[in-house]
């Protein structure tokens, strides 16, 4: 296929995988998660539901307790404050925007450290009271995002056999094969569509990141996957709204007269799913070579959720550079393919529409088992699938 192809993939497409959709992320968060969060001395979070035997031991520190009644409170004041919990992402949103309203998080901290003794009044006796009381003291706006940017990443990865679901993908697959310009951009998390890509078609694709690079490596010496804005392949991944193994990495000028370190302004993204390579990559001066930071504060995964995601793509160097790609290139798309989209993103919608109305787009195939497509379309012939495998017909 030579002509240009769009293909845009949302949470069904992630489906057959067994990964989560909104609702199934939702019922992580409504239940009692007493005792249901590990936490790590990195800073990371997960849940004891997937969790090894040795994961589950060193993820119960002294604050894991604190950090299941933080999240029962915040989830009890979204659902108090909304009527219901229906979306993950609206609940995101609710925190993200109430920890800038002054005395909200103190108020969480409070009345979850009360709930914590009420229901264990022995740790008032206990000598390291102050150890498992200290999350409820010491728990800032950035541990909670990191908190929840970690507990939703551990629901986005399979643990399904892939022999067991890459059958369903095979029709996509398929399709991917014959095109020659196709750009995708996924609005999912999770790392399905380039294990897909990688392990089963062997198909080259670009993601914007690149080894060739001089600036960020890891502690022996090994140039990292760092965002350079680079699209070369005939198959272009563009992950708008992040990805569960992207990092930031953050500068950081360090002042040897008072022993501290002040941000710059600069960052850069970086992806692995090396344990070491995250927590330790190493900034070097990209002219001379020279080492010139060796610390790393922010291991979060770098993703984009909430229900007003339009000001966080624009405030972003990757971020809005990656929408600004999804525009030029489905403005010169001449066919438009949409897999377990909902059409919830109104920025996504508006690129849609947009390349609509330029009247390239000469059909629209669009799978979605509840929903067709909703827009108009000028003429452009639409055809409404309900799974994957009809694009065998």
């Amino acid at each position: 296929m030579t002509e240009r192809s769009f293909i845009i993939l949302g949470a069904g497409f992630s489906y057959h995988a067994g990964l989560p959709l909104a609702n199934n992320i939702r019922d992580y968060f409504v239940r009692d998660n007493i005792d249901k969060i590990l936490k790590f001395n990195s800073g990371e979070s997960k849940w004891v539901d997937f969790a090894s035997e040795a994961d589950s031991n060193n993820g119960k520190g002294f604050d894991h307790l604190a950090y299941g009644y933080i999240l029962n409170v915040l989830v009890k004041r979204f659902i108090h404050a909304r009527g219901s919990f229906t979306n993950y992402e609206d609940m995101y949103q609710y925190i993200l925007d109430n920890l800038k309203v002054k005395g909200f998080l103190a108020s969480i901290l409070v009345e979850a450290k009360e709930i914590c003794l009420k229901d264990r009044p022995h740790l008032a006796e206990n000598p390291l009271k102050e150890n498992y009381m200290y999350a409820f003291v010491h728990t800032d706006p950035g541990h909670l995002t990191s908190l929840l940017n970690h507990l939703i990443a551990d629901l986005l990865f399979w643990r399904k056999n892939p022999e067991t679901f890459v059958g369903k993908y095979k029709p996509f697959l398929s399709i991917l094969s014959k095109c020659r310009n196709v750009t995708i951009t996924t609005l999912n998390h999770d790392l399905l569509l380039e294990f897909l890509l990688e392990n089963i078609l062997s198909r080259p694709y670009s993601d914007g990141f690149t080894i060739d690079q001089k600036t960020l490596f890891s502690e022996k010496g090994k140039a990292l996957n760092v965002f350079q804005n680079l699209f070369k392949e005939e198959v272009n991944v563009i992950k708008l709204h992040g990805s569960l193994d992207t990092y930031k990495y953050i500068f950081y000028n360090e002042k040897l007269e008072s022993s501290t370190v002040v941000a710059t302004g600069d960052y850069m993204y970086f992806k692995t799913m090396d344990y070491y390579e995250k927590q330790h990559p190493e900034r070097h001066d990209p002219e001379t070579g020279k080492k010139t930071q060796t610390f790393h504060f922010e291991i979060t995964p770098q993703f984009i959720t909430g229900t007003n995601k339009p000001p966080l793509i624009a405030s972003d160097n990757m971020y809005s550079l990656l929408y600004k790609k999804m525009e030029v290139e489905i403005m010169s798309a001449e066919s438009l393919l949409l897999i377990g989209y909902s059409y919830g993103d109104k920025h996504v919608n508006e690129q849609i529409e947009h390349a609509i109305k330029a009247g390239k787009i000469k059909s629209i195939t669009n799978i979605n088992p509840g929903m067709k497509f909703p827009f108009d379309v000028n003429g452009i012939k639409v055809i409404n699938m309900s799974d994957i495998s009809e694009l065998n017909q």
